[in-house]
């Protein structure tokens, strides 16, 4: 202990420079010394440590304590570091922290005797980048289905266009029967209308793979990009789609609701071929079906 002590007097003004908060610990994680800039992230008095001495694994709660156990047996002079440890710390009144790790081995004749903790607790930051997420993600997701929004769909349609070879591309445009019949029925409403776009989008998706896209366009228009699918595939899975929702038997408010879908169906085949003008070809088509009849793939 004393050995680490005259260690960390040789080095704390290099400890002052480099670190924010720092504490030295023997091989056992026994606290021996500190900076004041540990005690804020503990929220403690210094004094209250200096006359109750703690072991490391005392004042931080991991989920698994192996972690900071391995880095204490560090048998070499390499830096070992712990990136946003998930830990609680139950002096603070918000105990659950984000927590940056690195050890410093403290040796005597090559041999382990303990180590300094350079510690940033980083959850400011780790709470502002998953607020910037959920952001992000709540930016291109139609809030009523949890499926890509109009948004969403723009940006996916210039990706397609700015890469150097337009990959094999299907689309279809979809759109539900008879909307409104739902929203004005007397018994039904729009919490039906929204029950029954959410059970869409969720049918629809459930067919398809990771690398296609859905996205709502808005009202009771969806749109799909089947990657890597030829035209007659295309119209295979659009038959499957139309043939699922009429199949689909909703209930709200003990009456029964029954739907059906028109679909639209294009190909991008050529490396010519305009994804704008294939979209439109496959919203042509939609409303030709709806011009024919409704509930079928043109």
């Amino acid at each position: 202990m004393e050995k680490i002590k005259k260690f960390i007097d040789s080095q704390k003004p290099s400890l002052s420079i480099f670190f924010d908060a720092w504490v030295a610990v023997t091989k056992s994680g026994q606290i021996i010394e500190f900076n004041q800039q540990f005690t804020n992230i503990l929220n403690v008095t210094k004094k209250s440590l200096i006359k109750n001495p703690k072991n490391l694994l005392d004042l931080f709660l991991f989920e698994d304590n192996m972690q900071i156990c391995k880095l204490l047996q560090t048998e070499n002079n390499k830096v070992a570091r712990i990136d946003d440890i998930r830990c609680e710390i139950p002096s603070k009144p918000q105990p659950d922290s984000v927590i940056t790790f690195s050890c410093y081995p403290i040796k005597e004749n090559n041999e382990l005797i303990g180590a300094i903790f350079a510690i940033r607790d980083v959850s400011a930051d780790h709470n502002l980048q998953h607020q910037y997420k959920e952001k992000s993600i709540s930016s291109i997701t139609d809030a009523l289905t949890q499926i890509n929004n109009r948004y969403s769909y723009q940006q996916y349609l210039l990706n397609l266009n700015q890469r150097s070879e337009k990959p094999h591309i299907s689309i279809i445009m979809c759109d539900i029967d008879f909307f409104k019949k739902i929203n004005d029925h007397p018994n039904l409403g729009h919490a039906a209308g929204d029950m029954v776009l959410k059970e869409v989008a969720n049918l629809i998706k459930s067919k398809l793979r990771t690398s296609d896209f859905i996205a709502r366009l808005g009202g009771e228009e969806f749109v799909v990009f089947l990657d890597n699918c030829e035209y007659k595939k295309a119209m295979d899975i659009a038959e499957l789609l139309r043939k699922s929702i009429e199949d689909m038997t909703l209930v709200y408010n003990q009456e029964t609701v029954k739907i059906t879908m028109s679909f639209g169906v294009s190909s991008i085949e050529k490396e010519s071929d305009s994804i704008e003008k294939k979209v439109i070809e496959a919203d042509e088509k939609l409303y030709e079906s709806k011009r024919t009849g409704r509930n079928k793939v043109s």
